[in-house]
């Protein structure tokens, strides 16, 4: 790892405000169609605060449109991190659930679940026989909060910075299209004129070989047009110091905290470069290309104590690596092992709709 990288976060985990990630993105296509989501999903299109239209999907007076909210952000943090553990790259502290169904055995990671440690699911699960809210980790992780964050931090770091439903996140991350307006959308006129032009263009051609006639998908009055979009992660150091890392006896020291508070920058760090690694596909169907390499700002309390690097793969991973190596010898290291857990007999009746719900969440 490059030295100067380490001793920039580490006096940022220390001072500064926040870390900024941006990353300008490309359009593969210029009509951005409007996303299709579940009727439970809560992920807006276009941004979610108030605008003065009377167009329900972009407003006349915002010329920006949200492409990926935070919480399909979060979700996507979620798979490169599992997806780099799966390839051997980082060890990541997993719990996996087993489930048998009618479909056969199933394994879920608790990246999987939509609430992470506190989902019902994982809660309701056995540890060696016993249930998992009664064991010494699950006690721990159910008594776990940014002031005693210990058990968070060796079993679950991902939620610590993500957070849940009864933990704030450290990191939010969205990305917007710029200088949106909505596409041109046929009026019946046009459509008629169109056609009438076609018919003639067509009386002058040939006459095709039989066969089916292809279908063309229609413009939709909801589709968007964009010049670019962009990403914008923020990683709040001002919150990531308030959590602190309790030892065995209770006690604190600083510079275990600021151990453990490193490993969680690094981290959030770590996991963008690797989301952005696997490139941007929207849910629908969209594609966005970066047009550079993902700048960090590192922000101070006030505009001109900043500082802008680029971000690359194999320093976060240094980064990490050698935070967790300086963590463990303040006694503080994520768990070594997978931990495993299986499904009591009432969960298979959850089944089906955890798994709408996941893959509504995927799609």
């Amino acid at each position: 790892m490059p030295d100067p990288l380490r001793a920039l976060i580490t006096a940022a985990v220390h001072q500064a405000s926040l870390l900024r990630i941006t990353l300008r993105l490309e359009p593969a296509m210029l009509r951005v169609p409007r996303p299709t989501a579940s009727p439970d999903s809560t992920a807006p299109f276009p941004p979610p605060h108030p605008v003065s239209t009377d167009h329900p999907n972009l407003a006349a007076s915002c010329r920006t449109v949200v492409l990926d909210p935070v919480q399909r952000q979060a979700r996507r943090l979620e798979i490169a991190i599992w997806e780099a553990a799966q390839r051997g790259e980082i060890h990541y502290p997993d719990i996996v659930l087993h489930l048998e169904t009618a479909h056969g055995l199933e394994h879920y990671s608790v990246l999987d679940l939509p609430q992470r440690l506190h989902d019902t699911t994982l809660q309701g699960s056995l540890l060696d026989g016993t249930p998992f809210l009664h064991t010494a980790i699950g006690r721990a992780l159910a008594a776990a909060c940014p002031e005693r964050a210990t058990a968070l931090f060796e079993h679950a770091p991902l939620t610590l910075l993500l957070g849940d439903r009864r933990l704030p996140g450290l990191i939010r991350s969205e990305i917007v299209g710029l200088d949106s307006r909505l596409a041109e959308c046929p009026t019946g006129d046009d459509k008629q004129r169109d056609s009438h032009l076609c018919r003639q263009e067509r009386s002058k051609r040939p006459a095709p070989v039989p066969g089916p006639e292809p279908i063309l998908p229609a413009s939709r009055p909801d589709d968007a047009v964009i010049r670019e979009a962009r990403l914008t992660s923020v990683l709040s150091l001002t919150a990531l110091r308030r959590l602190r890392f309790e030892d065995a006896e209770g006690r604190y020291q600083q510079a275990r905290d600021q151990a453990g508070q490193l490993v969680i920058a690094a981290l959030g760090l770590y996991s963008l470069v690797v989301m952005l690694d696997m490139g941007c596909h929207l849910p629908s169907g969209y594609e966005l290309i970066a047009q550079e390499v993902p700048r960090l700002d590192i922000v101070g309390s006030t505009p001109e104590a900043r500082t802008t690097l680029p971000l690359e793969r194999e320093a976060t991973l240094a980064l990490l690596r050698d935070s967790l190596e300086a963590a463990r010898e303040s006694g503080l290291g994520w768990r070594p092992e997978v931990l495993h857990t299986y499904a009591d007999e009432r969960l298979p009746s959850m089944l089906s709709g955890r798994r709408a719900l996941r893959v509504a969440e995927d799609a």
